[in-house]
């Protein structure tokens, strides 16, 4: 794996818990109904063993955001993480609203031309003002998200976490990276969530792009 994408999610997760739990409710706008949708590219670089997707290969992927989680039940799913630990995170998370849905619509493996894949629900998500004026979005399912049906037993399930990072710009433009099989930690002294290790190597997302 890159050490700048290593190094890259690491510092958006945790800048992501420093300025989230110190985030304002009118910057996160709590449990307010939104519907934001954007498309991405989603470029697998298929040095991970196994890949996440094979070498060079692509997909396009439909993200839906129809509200954004509270402080309230973030501060809850990151108490959790600390007492319970990672396994009792994602059995909560399970048990979260639903916060939108993301989709694989065309390549990847097991897919063809314009097919689709079935949705998978969201159960975070969250919006941290960049200093560009722009933003960081950051989603998470409770599952690996299915864009590879070739491995048999992938070492993501140990975990069962999705992180989506995207940096979008003031026209809603952006790119970031997504990560399947996820390890958290948290540091006790900054209090902050950290990724302890990958189970695949992050897959870059280019060309997001709001849809209407």
């Amino acid at each position: 794996m890159s050490k700048d994408i290593r190094c890259g999610v690491m510092a958006c997760l945790a800048l992501a818990a420093t300025v989230g739990l110190a985030a304002s409710a009118a910057a996160q706008e709590g449990a307010e109904p939104s519907r934001e949708r954007f498309t991405a590219r989603a470029v697998s670089m298929g040095t991970s063993n196994p890949p996440l997707l094979p070498s060079g290969t692509t997909a396009t992927l439909d993200i839906n955001i129809t509200r954004w989680t509270t402080d309230e039940e973030r501060q809850h799913l990151f108490e959790v993480l600390t007492k319970k630990g990672q396994r009792s995170l994602v059995r909560e998370l399970r048990r979260q609203p639903e916060t939108g849905w993301v989709r694989v619509v065309s390549g990847g493996t097991g897919a063809t031309g314009s097919s689709r894949m079935p949705s998978e629900r969201l159960r975070y998500a969250q919006q941290i003002p960049l200093p560009n004026g722009g933003r960081r979005v950051i989603l998470g399912l409770d599952r690996p998200l299915t864009m590879s049906e070739a491995v048999n037993q992938p070492r993501w399930r140990n975990f069962d976490v999705t992180l989506f990072f995207i940096d979008l710009d003031g026209e809603n433009v952006g790119e970031g990276q997504l990560a399947i099989g996820v390890q958290l930690t948290v540091e006790e002294e900054t209090n902050t969530l950290k990724i302890l290790s990958f189970a695949t190597e992050p897959v870059r997302l280019t060309r997001v792009t709001p849809q209407s």
